[in-house]
């Protein structure tokens, strides 16, 4: 039995070329489950275009048979479709939707990736039925939870995308940064943006923050 993922494991396993027949996306970090969802999307139908191997079943509207139809469809031009199914209500599943994820983890054809995508759902890892699916996607696939980075990593990371547009920042200004905005990293990503709009020369201060 595989033990709940994190990002950089998923990094690494996709880096290879590799995927799983199944996927969960949880967790409290937005950015890393968008990122992480364009990267397994891109790989699966790396050679198929995405209108016809794509399928995203709204988890509020979740239906078995729409479920199973789209797990048994042949790619087209592809050797495999992924089917998403976003924001499934964990902790009210009802007991027949348990049990169709039982049965269709089981047996998710070679031709089909499924992932459970959380997008906007928050998760409940001790809930009883929460727990259950999580180990369902462990046993067939894998189950990746999304945590925000620790700070040290996050100044890492901020480091890279002010490189990337062609600017600087020393550890402390950057520790600074994080100190005044909330840590999530769609925000930290939308203040670096802007600082780096905003800064007139390479390297941005404390005093451009």
């Amino acid at each position: 039995l595989m033990s709940v993922m994190n990002a950089k494991q998923l990094a690494r396993q996709l880096a290879d070329g590799k995927t799983e027949r199944a996927y969960m996306f949880y967790g409290e970090e937005g950015y890393l489950k968008r990122h992480y969802y364009e990267r397994l999307k891109a790989l699966v139908l790396a050679d198929g275009a995405e209108d016809f191997n794509l399928t995203v079943l709204e988890g509020d509207k979740l239906s078995p048979q729409e479920l199973c139809d789209a797990l048994d469809s042949v790619p087209v031009f592809s050797e495999k479709r992924l089917i998403v199914v976003r924001d499934l209500e964990l902790s009210s599943l009802k007991k027949e939707l348990r049990a169709l994820f039982a049965q269709v983890l089981a047996s998710v054809p070679e031709t089909a990736v499924l992932l459970l995508y959380e997008q906007t759902v928050s998760v409940d890892e001790k809930l009883a039925r929460t727990a259950e699916i999580i180990s369902l996607f462990e046993r067939s696939g894998a189950s990746v939870r999304f945590d925000t980075p620790p700070a040290d990593e996050l100044c890492r990371w901020a480091e890279r995308h002010l490189s990337e547009r062609g600017k600087t920042a020393d550890p402390d200004t950057l520790r600074y940064l994080l100190s005044v905005t909330d840590n999530g990293m769609t925000s930290l990503n939308n203040e670096l943006i802007k600082l780096c709009h905003y800064a007139s020369g390479e390297r941005v201060t404390r005093r451009d923050i």
